[in-house]
C-alpha cells in the first residue's frame, strides 16, 4: 500500500506531466516545414493513404494535418481544429473527403492529437 504522502507526490507528478502534454497538444503549431514537405510529396504523386498512415504512426502531427488538408483541398486550420476536437466524427468526415480507405482511418483517429 502506498502512503498518503507518496500518493500526493505521485498525483503531483502525474498532474505536472499531464499539464505539459496538454500544453504541447494545444499550443500554437508551426506548419511551415510540414507545408513545404507535404507540397513536395504531393508534387511527386506520393501523397496517399500510406503517407497519411505513416505520419500518424510516427506522431508527425503537423505533416498529418497538412497532408489531410491537401487531400481534402481544405485549409490547414480547419483540419487542425478537427484534430484537436475530442470527438472524432469531424476528422472521420475529412478522411472520407480525402477518399482514404478504411484501414488508414484508425491511424487518423488515435492518440493525444486524434492521430
Amino acid at each position: 500500500m502506498v502512503s498518503p504522502d507518496r500518493q500526493a507526490a505521485i498525483q503531483n507528478i502525474l498532474s505536472s506531466v499531464s499539464d505539459k502534454v496538454l500544453r504541447k497538444a494545444t499550443g500554437p503549431r508551426d506548419f511551415s516545414h510540414a507545408i513545404a514537405r507535404i507540397d513536395k510529396i504531393q508534387s511527386t504523386g506520393q501523397l496517399n493513404d500510406q503517407a497519411i498512415a505513416g505520419f500518424a504512426v510516427a506522431g508527425q502531427h503537423e505533416e498529418l494535418t497538412v497532408a489531410l488538408a491537401r487531400m481534402c483541398t481544405t485549409p490547414v486550420e480547419l483540419i487542425e481544429r478537427l484534430m484537436q476536437n475530442v470527438r472524432h466524427d469531424g476528422i472521420l468526415v475529412a478522411c472520407k473527403a480525402a477518399d482514404l480507405r478504411w484501414p488508414t482511418l484508425p491511424h487518423g483517429a488515435e492518440g493525444p492529437f486524434c492521430l
